[in-house]
């Protein structure tokens, strides 16, 4: 399956899944482009989005779902 032209695969068949970079066939999206408002590879870091701010993508999934809760309360 994709998300908005994402490829979502999935580690012998479990729910959990790797997000695979749309850019870098293989390369799994592991950071999050602030410049951009993007999750990025490890590829991606060194070529479109060089000088940009990045981090790992787990700690921008905890901020932004921290921001939406503190919205929604």
């Amino acid at each position: 399956p994709t998300l908005n032209g994402v490829a979502v695969t999935t580690n012998n068949g479990s729910a959990a899944g790797t997000i695979v970079c749309p850019s870098h066939a293989g390369s799994a999206l592991k950071y999050y482009c602030s410049h951009c408002d993007t999750a990025v590879c490890e590829a991606c870091t060194q070529a479109e989005h060089m000088g940009h701010v990045t981090v790992v993508l787990s700690e921008a999934v905890t901020e932004h779902k921290t921001s939406l809760t503190t919205l929604v309360a």
